[in-house]
């Protein structure tokens, strides 16, 4: 369950934290189409936009994203969409304004450019453009989180209801083979302790005679056998109790994963503390910090707090 919370309290440690996308806000008073942070102030929560002298109206997230079959989603290109039929491409200062007419139609909403005046560019010529995507994952947060991706980016309705389909992967989990009795036997802590560093017969003979418990455990098997199920248990490593399907691919400690954070976060002391903090034993155990890919998805989300301006909270935390 999430904290417990006052909605009223703004303060950042209280409530449950959250990443912002679209990243892209639209006015609904005056219709002007810009970053959250470049035109529109957060008032209480929410967006509001300044039209003009002594008038405001919210703004609220932008309809259209952009996405590829692999599964990045990232802010639709509208500075350069919005220029497809200007002479020379972008303008040094655009200022976007989105329109949209009362049908809904996708050829009627239109992007349109005040500081050049290049003629507006309507939304249905956004299905087939061929813009290459960016490999934006933000839902990890921060710059760290993109990857290389080599196909194209896709219009997307925001809200739609293909926008997210769950990704089913199967997986099969054999056992492995049941080993002799003979290696069974072998497994009690004190008969291995005593002949784990046993190599040769006269060694194993001697053993027998010496010591009960190995003479008990060997009984009905011939020295050379107990000898070479001493060296298939050495090879095998000591025995390990029966694990989940998954603790296998999560297994481990790993100091080449916080080697791994320290290069993501790029060397920024709050994000990659915070990291490392995360990967620590008394954290996460074992299940989790020989991951590569969970690696890069604590980096990335410390790393977008340090690029929100919150590395000295988290930098200091337990």
């Amino acid at each position: 369950m999430p904290p417990a919370g006052d909605p009223q309290d703004r303060h950042l440690s209280v409530g449950v934290r959250a990443l912002e996308f679209p990243r892209w806000f639209v006015c609904q008073g005056c219709r002007r189409l810009a970053r959250a942070g470049d035109q529109f102030e957060n008032k209480g929560g929410r967006y509001r936009h300044e039209c003009a002298k002594n008038k405001s109206a919210m703004a609220v997230p932008a309809r259209f994203v952009g996405a590829c079959k692999r599964g990045h989603i990232t802010d639709f290109p509208w500075a350069a969409f919005a220029h497809l039929n200007r002479e020379g491409g972008q303008c040094d200062r655009p200022e976007l304004y989105l329109w949209e007419k009362s049908s809904g139609d996708i050829a009627r909403i239109s992007v349109e450019c005040k500081n050049c005046h290049a003629p507006a560019a309507t939304m249905n010529r956004a299905m087939n453009l061929g813009y290459k995507c960016s490999g934006d994952r933000p839902w990890l947060g921060g710059r760290a989180a993109n990857e290389a991706c080599d196909q194209a980016l896709e219009l997307l309705v925001r809200t739609a209801t293909h926008a997210y389909f769950p990704q089913v992967v199967s997986a099969l989990r054999l056992p492995d083979p049941e080993p002799d009795p003979l290696r069974m036997k072998l497994r009690a802590p004190d008969l291995w302790k005593s002949v784990q560093n046993v190599t040769a017969l006269e060694e194993l003979t001697m053993l027998v005679k010496l010591m009960p418990h190995v003479a008990a455990a060997s009984e009905g098997h011939a020295h050379d056998k107990v000898l070479a199920a001493v060296k298939s248990e050495k090879e095998a490593g000591a025995a390990v109790a029966d694990r989940p399907l998954r603790s296998a691919e999560r297994a481990g400690s790993g100091p080449a994963v916080v080697e791994h954070a320290r290069q993501v976060c790029g060397g920024r002391r709050g994000a990659s503390l915070r990291f490392e903090r995360q990967l620590h034993p008394a954290r996460t155990g074992a299940k989790h910090r020989e991951d590569p890919s969970f690696a890069s998805f604590l980096a990335a989300q410390w790393m977008g707090l340090v690029d929100g301006g919150l590395a000295a909270e988290y930098a200091a935390g337990p």
